[in-house]
């Protein structure tokens, strides 16, 4: 099992994001909403970026990634 669900997302995947993060409430799960926090245009790498670093930190937890222009930075991060 895992202890904490990541949530992170650019302004493109906000509102989804923001659905995903009430089920998960709902549901009980633990989450994290890493930002944005709203649908003022961010760059998606620097929320990709800081989703990798939590999810290498706490290898004991899942993370989602929601983007609104579908390209997958978050693959190549290291």
């Amino acid at each position: 099992m895992f202890n904490k669900i990541f949530l992170s997302s650019d302004h493109g995947g906000f509102e989804l994001k923001e659905k995903v993060k009430g089920f998960l409430i709902d549901n009980n799960f633990e989450c994290e909403d890493l930002g944005c926090s709203s649908l003022e245009p961010v760059d998606y790498p620097d929320f990709a970026k800081l989703l990798s670093k939590k999810l290498k930190d706490k290898n004991d937890s899942k993370g989602i990634l929601f983007c609104g222009t579908g390209n997958w930075y978050f693959n190549g991060c290291k």
